[in-house]
């Protein structure tokens, strides 16, 4: 069972070195708040710096080092309408005595 969910897109900075990106309004009904984690990844053959102010409202803000600067990003949360998943621990069976 999927129990994350995940949006990708393509975005580039505006000449102020920063853009905002918006989740699509599903995005934040399907999702447990404060699950999100966010991977950026500069496009191009002139590596730049890259980072994110946390989400409000359903989007988020990019900062970079390039103007125009082309970027991919990811945004992962945990689904809302699955149960946490529980962590089977092992019972450990007591070791036999050797006679």
């Amino acid at each position: 069972m999927i129990q994350k969910l995940i949006d990708i897109a393509l975005a580039r900075l505006r000449d102020e070195l920063a853009t905002l990106i918006s989740q699509p309004d599903y995005f934040d009904a399907l999702t447990r708040a404060g699950t999100y984690t966010v991977q950026l990844t500069p496009q191009g053959t002139e590596p730049f710096l890259l980072s994110y102010a946390d989400f409000a409202g359903g989007s988020f803000h990019v900062y970079g080092s390039k103007p125009n600067g082309a970027f991919a990003w990811e945004v992962k949360a945990i689904r809302a309408d699955i149960d946490p998943l529980e962590v089977e621990t092992p019972v450990e069976e007591p070791e036999e005595m050797l006679v």
